[in-house]
């Protein structure tokens, strides 16, 4: 039977969702749950990206820096996959933006030269170099033809050492495994990955890793009554203030971020009754 979400929660949710939230939250909560619109979040989502065609400004809320960063252009085309809405216009900045600043290794350039000069959290210092990877699998899964782009990222990721033990922020290497055509190798890598994800998934449970934006793409790997426990996982975590209990609460910012997050993935998979 399928879970639901009562309306008493849902009222708590669309309370903290628009008391915490950004404008972008509070868009696609009205376009998810009311009379709202695509066009209204795409509208809000063209204000995080730059003239050079990439995303930054905050779209990524851990990193206020307003250039475009990977990162950042990896948030956008989840938002636009959860609209199901490959928008031409805003893929074509973007695929111009990845061309423009592409490595010859098959990166992308990270950090940029301004990071240090904005509130950002200390991990966002680091390199990122897999990036790419979910970005050109977004542009894969969406049938956008871009085939010089990906032949010059299959190059990078014919280097990579897949991770082992596998983390949670590891999943654009499942996302390029997924949309990419397999050699021999990478469908052992396939395999390997997909043996280990319930594991994972046991280990991160405040993360809520099938009930997110991190590895919602896996849902076709986990059988309805494994959907169900994820679900049920996250309605557990649900607050009397109606947002979600995170691993992160001192980010306080992300709450109502993944709770919106959890409850477009429910929405779009028909997970639960609202």
């Amino acid at each position: 039977m399928k879970l639901s979400l009562t309306q008493r929660k849902m009222k708590k949710i669309k309370y903290f969702v628009f008391q915490h939230g950004r404008l972008l939250e509070r868009k696609l909560f009205q376009n998810f749950f009311e009379d709202g619109s695509i066009d209204a979040c795409l509208d809000v989502l063209r204000t995080y990206q730059n003239a050079d065609g990439g995303f930054g400004n905050g779209l990524e809320p851990d990193l206020l820096c307003p250039d475009s960063t990977p990162i950042a252009m990896e948030t956008a085309f989840y938002y636009l996959d959860m609209l199901d809405r490959s928008d031409e216009d805003i893929i074509n900045k973007s695929i111009t933006w990845l061309q423009n600043n592409l490595n010859s290794d098959g990166t992308l350039p990270y950090p940029p030269e301004s990071l240090k000069q904005y509130p950002h959290q200390p991990w966002w210092s680091n390199p990122d170099r897999f990036r790419i990877l979910s970005i050109v699998s977004y542009l894969k899964k969406w049938n956008i033809n871009a085939a010089e782009l990906y032949a010059n990222v299959h190059k990078y990721f014919e280097l990579c050492i897949l991770p082992h033990p596998l983390q949670f922020y590891d999943y654009p290497y499942y996302m390029y495994l997924k949309y990419f055509p397999h050699t021999e190798i990478r469908e052992i890598q396939w395999k390997q990955v997909n043996v280990v994800l319930p594991e994972l998934f046991e280990r991160e449970p405040k993360h809520y890793p099938l009930i997110g934006r991190h590895w919602y793409l896996s849902m076709d790997n986990f059988s309805k009554k494994e959907q169900e426990l994820q679900v049920q996982l996250w309605i557990e975590g649900l607050q009397d203030d109606g947002g979600l209990e995170i691993v992160y609460q001192d980010l306080f910012w992300w709450r109502p971020i993944w709770t919106m997050d959890g409850l477009m993935v429910m929405k779009k998979f028909n997970l639960v009754n609202i």
